[in-house]
């Protein structure tokens, strides 16, 4: 599924602290870009549910932002307990302290429940292994 992630301002189907996702049909795409836009005043960025999110630039150019393909860590603060039992069956590893959680497992598994659920998480991709 393809959303549009917009200001939490300007509403959609699953609303965030700082992000509003909007669901938009491939062949509409052009048409929700332009209208989003218009309404809200930001280019909106294309999240596509389990693959990653793209940033749309003036020249109408996509990038990629964050991958979500495979395992990785997320954060991201608990709105309430009953999202946990959502999301234990599909982690290998979750660490709570003071309404943080650490999701450790399929970064791809987490987005896809995030949208299934209507789950009002907005987490941060963090990066695993050595770093420089």
């Amino acid at each position: 599924m393809y959303y549009l992630v917009l200001p939490s301002r300007c509403g959609g189907s699953l609303a965030t602290e700082h992000f509003a996702f909007r669901p938009v049909e491939f062949g509409d795409f052009a048409y929700a870009f332009i209208s989003a836009f218009n309404e809200c005043g930001t280019l909106p960025m294309l999240h596509i549910a389990g693959v990653g999110r793209f940033i749309i630039s003036r020249d109408l150019g996509v990038r990629l932002l964050v991958w979500l393909g495979g395992q990785g860590h997320a954060r991201f603060k608990l709105p309430n307990l009953s999202t946990l039992t959502h999301l234990i069956p599909l982690a290998r590893r979750i660490k709570c302290s003071l309404g943080v959680c650490d999701f450790y497992g399929d970064l791809t598994l987490l987005d896809l429940a995030r949208f299934r659920h209507r789950l009002p998480i907005e987490y941060r991709v963090l990066p695993t292994g050595p770093t420089l």
